[in-house]
């Protein structure tokens, strides 16, 4: 009887070891996918900053270049400036 007891602890024993593991892994993952929507977030929030950045850079050298072209412009005094 005393044998069936200590196989049963040991049992035990180890089932408590991997559901430890069980709850470790799962908390590294759930880190994870923390961490790869905080990098996603970050991504996106710089992609539409260079988005915008891309846009007013075009309108702002587009209107340059329209203020060029109208009569009377002294294009000596224009100057690109970023």
């Amino acid at each position: 009887m005393k044998r069936a007891e200590e196989a049963f602890d040991a049992a035990s024993d180890r089932f408590d070891a991997a559901e430890s593991a069980l709850d470790a892994a799962r908390e590294e993952r759930a880190r994870a996918r923390r961490e790869r929507y905080g990098a996603r977030q970050a991504h996106e929030q710089a992609s539409t900053a260079v988005d915008w950045l891309q846009r007013r850079v075009t309108e702002l050298s587009d209107r340059l270049d329209r203020m060029q072209e109208l009569p009377g412009s002294r294009t000596s005094c224009v100057g690109y400036v970023f």
